[in-house]
């Protein structure tokens, strides 16, 4: 899976979340938690999005597939 996440590219929460098989609130809860750092960028749809390479980080981080254990 870390092959298709494009580390350049800013994911919006329900894409990161998708990417983990989770739902756009466990991955709130992720980045509440300091376990992913999300940015907020001005005049995107939703406004906070999540880098490739913290998807990436946290992919190593768990299993290798679904995010921290």
């Amino acid at each position: 899976m870390a092959a298709q996440v494009k580390p350049d590219y800013a994911y919006s929460i329900d894409e990161a979340a998708d990417i983990f098989d989770v739902t756009p609130t466990t991955f709130r809860r992720w980045i509440a938690a300091g376990l992913v750092k999300a940015a907020s960028f001005s005049g995107a749809k939703t406004k906070r999005r999540v880098m490739g390479y913290q998807l990436i980080a946290l992919m190593q981080d768990g299993d290798g597939t679904h995010g921290p254990q």
